[in-house]
């Protein structure tokens, strides 16, 4: 199986352009499903608060973070910069990374003061991506039931005991992905070949979930940007 970067946030809402990172976890897993090294740190919550909303799923408020070993956010994008920039070509995996890595962007745009952001750098120029749901959804479209990680992971029989936190996120989202790769749609192809695919699959899923919705509420819409959305161009 694949080393590969694991990666997950926790946040303060599911905009992922709004979004502001409250958790960061990323680690090396190697194929052994063993960690070699993270990176796993509280962002302090300079100019923003966490809404109770989001304390309800992660259960870090606002007065902690600000008091609990926390760093600015421009110390832990450096921490997780230097992560990956140390491990060039891993794959990086996680769970529904769209949300997770435009967030990431956005927040480096906001340290960066400008309005375009080229890190993280994913595919071809750096890390293919590995998405759980994306390559969950494809090899089984049709299994009735959620795709959130929780389900997803005891669909696959990987323990997740402590759901939105991090780091047990990430390790699940990980040895998750590591078994979907020995999966016979998917043993074929190369990292990079599933980069590129997943970028179709989203798309597709993303049209397919849009038109479910629509039946409900016909102004929804389901972005299908990957491995980061799209925006207002949706």
């Amino acid at each position: 199986m694949t080393e590969m970067i694991i990666f997950d946030l926790e946040t303060t809402g599911p905009d992922a352009f709004s979004a502001r990172i409250v958790t960061l976890y990323a680690g090396i897993l190697r194929a052994d499903g063993t960690i070699s090294r993270e990176v796993d740190l509280l962002v302090r919550p300079d100019g923003f608060v966490i809404p109770p909303e989001a304390t309800a799923v992660h259960g870090i408020t606002t007065a902690q973070a600000s008091a609990e070993g926390s760093v600015p956010l421009a110390v832990a994008l450096s921490r997780v910069r230097h992560l990956f920039e140390s491990y060039q070509r891993l794959p990086i995996a996680g769970h529904n990374l769209a949300y997770d890595l435009t967030v990431l962007a956005e927040e480096d745009r906001r340290i960066a003061d400008s309005s375009a952001s080229t890190w993280p750098e994913t595919g071809a120029l750096r890390h293919p991506v590995l998405d759980s749901i994306v390559l969950d959804r494809h090899v089984d479209k049709y299994r009735r039931g959620s795709r959130q990680l929780t389900a997803v992971a005891a669909h696959y029989g990987i323990e997740l005991d402590d759901a939105h936190n991090a780091k047990a996120d990430a390790v699940a989202a990980g040895k998750i992905v590591q078994k979907l790769l020995a999966h016979p749609d998917l043993g074929g192809l190369s990292l990079m070949e599933l980069h590129a695919a997943q970028v179709g699959w989203r798309a597709e899923q993303s049209a397919s979930l849009q038109a479910y919705l629509r039946r409900y509420d016909p102004t929804v819409n389901v972005d299908p940007g990957w491995p980061v959305q799209v925006g207002a161009a949706a």
